[in-house]
């Protein structure tokens, strides 16, 4: 049987999810995203068709396999002398040694050394599978033949060292119940380092400790147990970028963003301003107000930098905001920078018989792809800004295959790609000369649910300046409404300046260029990320737009002065500080894009388990209140606790009644 006849039937007959790989075990393809998707029969045919190719297939969550790895004599000393019982289940024989396929359980992860000579491949991991050669001249073979119904996975393999698990819990459970004054910091610190190596994210952990500060006698400042858990957070990421050898992104370029000194007028006066209305995070601020005056600008505004493409450059922008609901206010951010174009004429569109004139230059909050689109082409050449408060309904919608209107049309639109388009409904839809800019906010969970891995690739994640923080506003009440806010000091005057640039953009047409000290700067840019591709190859598709973006911002902020008519000599010429300031502004969203790509396609099992360490983060509590809490079945909570248990994250006492508590 041909190696591509295998590689059919693990896919097709048993739902593995297969790699090739050289002799040598590496892949030779980049293999991440099959751990997430599997591969096409096309891809199948094409990966095998060549000689010396091995198979391997991919171990974990998409293939349902967990694997047993004995290697030699070593492997089968160990099994003997601990007195290991394996199951019978189907198995293969390597090159030295056996694997045993099991049926996954969820959180089993690569396991190397467990005892001397014995492996385990789980989640993030693959094996050899045959016909593939081995390096010695042996085949892998079937000794026992591959079944689907695969045995589970033996106690032994996933337990650990239950005295170990209870010193841990005592001390972090004494310290959740709040201590006195002179133990407050070192216990922040230790139980801060200690969520964060449960691989608990940011705002989760500030949310338990905040909520643990409470119960101490007395409470530090708010302020300061935010600062220790953000010192001690950027501590834990320094670590696992030295131990797995990834670039500091932080660091890719030379001069970080003060947020709280920008040096482009305008936009500084807005962060004053709206920093004063209310405690949103400044990077909230600063997104939404590009994305206006992205807007604003409109489609007069261009450059011929080199694209790949034969079009010139537009500064239109997508931005998206994503925080946890209420605490973040990333919904006010949003809104407070929408309110500055209500004196435009345009803003909404005329009550007019005439289509043209129907549509302003805010977009209808509701709508579907189709008539996204039908909307766009009666302001074909005229800008758009799409307001969305929340991303995932409208990205729903696009999904929808039998609708006219998809992901790639979202792209053409960032990109002002000609769009043609017949429809049952709507008739021929045509959109020459595209122009829309996107301001939209969402939660964590939405995001991650929203979102596919496929819109890294296509390149539609990598299009947004994506905002998501990791400070976020405690309380500061906001007494002013939407109707108000024109009488708010120094915000009346922001509205006259947008009317102004709006107006300016309207008139006037610039082609703008780099000085060739520009020129140097935006290729040393390009230089950069080469290097860092080139170490960290995955981040490829992600890093892509970063020159373009920052282009485009600088195109803003040069193109806000000149809508402003502030004195200069050579008006079609970027300044270079702007250039700057464009880069070192995208450079402080790179982490923040890179952590939101993390959480793409979480599965509702993760989500979930977050919610319920918040939850007992206070104290104890019972299996019914949690079901109550998080309406939960039965049998869905049983896969939760028994996750939790492996990811050593709670400890259950069953008798008499089933009491759940953080580790």
């Amino acid at each position: 049987m041909e190696t591509v006849t295998f590689a059919r039937e693990y896919l097709c007959n048993y739902g593995f999810s297969v790699i090739p790989v050289g002799i040598d075990k590496k892949p030779l393809i980049e293999w991440k995203e099959f751990q997430r998707r599997f591969p096409t029969v096309k891809e199948l045919d094409e990966w095998f068709s060549k000689d010396d190719v091995n198979i391997a297939i991919v171990t974990g969550a998409i293939s349902d396999l967990v694997v047993l790895d004995v290697d030699g004599e070593e492997g089968i000393r160990s099994i003997t002398e601990n007195k290991l019982h394996i199951p019978e289940t189907s198995m293969v024989k390597t090159g030295r040694g056996f694997h045993y396929y099991f049926r996954y359980r969820e959180g089993v992860k690569n396991l190397t050394d467990y005892y001397p000579g014995i492996d385990l491949r789980g989640e993030g991991g693959y094996v050899l599978a045959p016909p593939s050669l081995h390096s010695s001249g042996v085949r892998y073979r079937w000794v026992r033949p591959l079944t689907k119904n695969l045995a589970e996975i033996p106690e032994w393999i996933i337990k650990r060292d239950t005295e170990t698990k209870k010193k841990e819990l005592n001390w972090v459970d004494d310290l959740l119940r709040g201590v006195e004054s002179g133990r407050r910091n070192d216990s922040l610190a230790s139980l801060a380092g200690h969520f964060f190596g449960k691989n608990l994210g940011f705002n989760e952990t500030l949310s338990i400790l905040l909520d643990w500060n409470r119960r101490n006698n007395p409470p530090l400042p708010d302020a300061e147990v935010i600062k220790t858990v953000e010192s001690i957070y950027k501590r834990e990421r320094e670590k696992i970028s030295l131990k797995e050898g990834k670039p500091d992104i932080e660091l890719l370029f030379d001069d970080p963003l003060d947020i709280d000194n920008i040096n482009a007028p305008f936009i500084a006066r807005y962060l004053d301003i709206a920093s004063s209305i209310t405690d949103a995070p400044k990077d909230y601020h600063l997104g939404s107000i590009l994305a206006v005056l992205s807007t604003v600008i409109g489609p007069n505004v261009s450059s011929p930098i080199m694209t790949g493409l034969t079009r010139k450059l537009k500064p239109n922008l997508y931005v998206l905001l994503i925080g946890e609901s209420s605490l973040f206010r990333k919904s006010t951010a949003l809104y407070l920078a929408v309110e500055l174009l209500k004196k435009i004429p345009d803003c909404f569109g005329e009550d007019s018989k005439e289509e043209e004139k129907r549509y302003g230059l805010i977009l209808p909050q509701s709508f579907s792809p189709e008539a996204l689109l039908v909307i766009l082409s009666k302001r074909d050449g005229r800008p758009s800004l799409l307001v969305k408060d929340e991303i995932s309904g409208l990205l729903n919608a696009f999904r929808r295959t039998y609708m006219a209107g998809t992901k790639e049309d979202l792209i053409k639109l960032y990109d002002g790609d000609r769009i043609e388009q017949m429809t049952l409904g709507r008739g021929y839809i045509r959109i020459c000369n595209p122009y829309l800019s996107w301001l939209s906010a969402t939660t964590p969970d939405s995001f991650s649910s929203a979102f596919e891995d496929g819109d890294i690739s296509s390149g539609l994640i990598p299009r947004f300046l994506v905002v998501y923080p990791d400070n976020h506003g405690w309380g500061k009440r906001i007494e002013i409404i939407s109707d108000d806010l024109e009488n708010f000091p120094g915000f009346s005057s922001l509205q006259e300046d947008i009317k102004k640039i709006y107006s300016y953009w309207e008139k006037n047409r610039v082609t703008y260029h780099l000085s060739e000290r520009g020129l140097e700067i935006f290729n040393r840019l390009i230089s950069k990320l080469e290097t860092m591709i080139d170490k960290e190859p995955n981040l490829d598709k992600t890093l892509a737009r970063i020159p373009w973006i920052s282009y485009k911002i600088a195109m803003i902020l040069q193109a806000v002065d000149d809508g402003l008519e502030i004195s200069r000599e050579e008006k079609d010429l970027i300044r270079d500080d702007y250039l700057l300031l464009a880069i070192s502004i995208v450079n402080r969203f790179i982490p923040q894009t890179l952590k939101a790509i993390e959480i793409i396609g979480q599965s509702e099992t993760n989500r979930v388990i977050n919610k319920i360490i918040r939850y007992l983060s206070s104290e104890p509590k019972g299996r019914r209140d949690i079901m109550r809490k998080f309406h939960l079945t039965s049998d869905f909570t049983d896969k939760i606790r028994r996750t939790m248990i492996e990811r050593e994250l709670i400890d259950v006492k069953r008798a008499p009644n089933e009491v759940w508590r953080l580790r």
